[in-house]
């Protein structure tokens, strides 16, 4: 691999292989071209030339390496850093479900029967759209995709599977394939020594129908120095399966074999053991199990309206959910991020642009509550794009800072309103900072501010300026420095209801960043129905219960999702707990 880095300031040339000019010519470095970028580059403070390697992943085909678009380029807008936020060469991979569009006799056709939004590019075929789909990989910065077969090699009459091959056929060969399976291993219609016979040849089908294409992924497996055909294996591993070997850790030598448990919960011990090489799905819950190798990153799961499901769903809280988990991902570091998925909504994890087509699922929202089909994507572009830096038009806030800032021209330009159509790209604490610090970008403001509520004149409690959040007490005012601390305080987890004021009331008395001191007197919970985290429950103004099950919380309630149920951050301590709701 050849690294190259630039610096305009001081004309230092790294050249990680190659020293002398002969021998770039013999590595396939363009000297010309290298040559024009150092007469046409003085505005550039750091530049990577050449598209990263991954040391995880290859193929088997002509270009079997597996590269990573990391070019980040000041002369197109870009603020590009001597350390990306996200190393260089860390690969990304989406799984994708299989969808057929056809009927047949009583047979799904895996969109009308399970699906409550519809992509922009309609409900599809997938062996047929696959090309269609590509730009869009491109733009999320997919480097290959996981095909999610672990409902069984001949469910839906071998539809599934007949896709799966026109999928690799018909995919270009830069976004690599690679299978999940394991439908013997947690159906449970089979002993144990069947489930190894089914397994076996679940294997067998894959070895020789799909594995040995040239676009096919292939793992690095340290047990043998080798690159290897990848495979997932999804299972229940999160249940008990004592003295089950084959079931928690099925293996294949013609494999490499990575695992995917149904429910990723960190602080589930039987999941521990996989934190090495990491799990690669389904249910991803924050924050996620830590691993040098692996780790996935998931919008939201929802299957309230699918027939005999009982989990409660985790909520995207318009993206919040999604970018705490990529926040993880960006302290940790691994060299292989997996996001469940592309597009399932069955389960309703995709990141795929899509509409809303029955009202009590989420919406994909802007800041003012307007439809964005892309909000996911957006969100996916921002985070995968900081292998490279910070992209042009977009926004950005760290995470212990409200204030958000958009590039402009290789410079963080400071807004004062909330953008349309755009995400806010959240950053670890204190990135904005230091490339203020160090790049002398603009503090200056952008006109304008959000609409919203009618501010009294005299506030008491939260208020906005701008897009910055405080608290008044009626004669003095404090700066909440992040959503996360307002949330603390005020229990609101939106800003809709909030005041607008223009600037801060002059009556007011700065009393600096907000602290518990400030917070506004925690108040019972009114009576009616509440979600907390992940929990649904009911409050009569006193005392809550606790709904166990989403089956119980429609025969209570006689509804079947919580759409529009209220949000909490906590559950004031003078309130009773009475259990479990009856």
């Amino acid at each position: 691999m050849l690294i190259k880095n630039y610096n305009s300031a001081n004309r230092t040339i790294t050249l990680a292989t190659c020293l002398f000019a002969t021998l770039l010519q013999g590595c396939g470095f363009n000297l010309q071209g290298f040559a024009a970028k150092l007469t046409n580059s003085s505005d550039m403070q750091f530049q990577s030339f050449e598209p990263a390697f991954s040391k995880l992943a290859q193929t088997a085909g002509e270009k079997s390496v597996i590269t990573v678009d990391n070019v980040c380029s000041p002369s197109e807008g870009w603020i590009c850093m001597p350390e990306p936020l996200l190393p260089s060469d860390t690969i990304v991979g989406a799984w994708y479900s299989i969808y057929f569009y056809e009927k047949n006799g009583t047979d799904p056709d895996h969109w009308s029967d399970w699906t409550r939004y519809k992509p922009e590019l309609g409900y599809y075929d997938s062996g047929d759209v696959i090309k269609k789909q590509y730009p869009y990989f491109k733009r999320a910065g997919v480097n290959y995709l996981l095909l999610d077969h672990t409902n069984g090699w001949f469910n839906d009459g071998g539809r599934i599977a007949n896709n799966a091959k026109k999928v690799l056929n018909n995919l270009p060969s830069d976004i690599p394939v690679a299978m999940a399976g394991g439908f013997p291993l947690w159906n449970g219609q089979w002993n144990a020594n069947e489930r190894v016979i089914q397994m076996k040849n679940e294997a067998d089908l894959l070895w020789n129908e799909l594995a040995q294409k040239p676009n096919y992924l292939k793992w690095f497996d340290p047990s043998t120095n080798s690159y290897k055909p990848l495979f997932i294996v999804y299972n229940d591993l999160q249940n008990e399966h004592p003295n089950d070997e084959i079931k928690r850790y099925w293996k294949d030598s013609r494999f490499t074999v990575r695992y995917s448990a149904g429910d990723t919960d960190s602080r589930n011990r039987l999941l521990w053991p996989y934190a090495a090489e990491g799990l690669w799905g389904w249910l991803i819950r924050f924050p996620q199990i830590t691993s040098k190798e692996t780790m996935p990153v998931q919008p939201g799961h929802n299957t309230t309206h699918l027939p005999g499901r009982t989990a409660i769903p985790v909520l995207r809280n318009g993206g919040q959910s999604y970018m705490q988990q990529w926040l993880e991902i960006l302290k940790q570091r691994p060299q292989n991020i997996i996001i469940p998925s592309w597009n399932d909504w069955g389960e309703e994890t995709a990141i795929e642009p899509a509409r809303r087509m029955v009202a009590t699922a989420e919406l994909h929202a802007d800041h003012y509550g307007e439809e964005t089909p892309d909000w996911y994507l957006q969100i996916t572009e921002g985070y995968t794009n900081l292998r490279k830096g910070l992209m042009p038009n977009t926004y950005y806030r760290s995470e212990d800072d409200s204030k958000v800032y958009k590039v402009e021209g290789g410079k963080l330009v400071y807004q004062t309103a909330m953008p349309h159509r755009k995400p806010i790209i959240i950053l670890p604490a204190g990135t904005l900072a230091k490339i203020l610090l160090s790049s002398g970008s603009s503090e200056s403001t952008v006109p304008g501010g959000p609409s919203g509520p009618t501010a009294p004149s005299n506030p008491t409690g939260p208020f906005m300026v701008g897009i910055n959040l405080y608290n008044s007490t009626g004669s003095t005012y404090c700066y909440f420095p992040s959503m996360e601390l307002f949330t603390k305080l005020t229990g609101l987890t939106g800003v809709e209801t909030v005041p607008r004021y223009s600037a801060i009331p002059s009556g007011l008395v700065d009393a600096g960043v907000c602290t518990d001191k400030q917070a506004p007197t925690e108040q019972p919970i009114s009576e009616g129905l509440f979600v907390l985290g992940t929990g649904i429950y009911y409050s009569n103004g006193t005392a809550y219960c606790y709904f166990p099950s989403m089956e119980l919380y429609k025969q209570r309630t006689g509804r079947s999702e919580i759409n529009g149920v209220r949000r909490v951050t906590s559950i004031p301590a003078a309130m009773k707990n009475d259990g479990d709701c009856k």
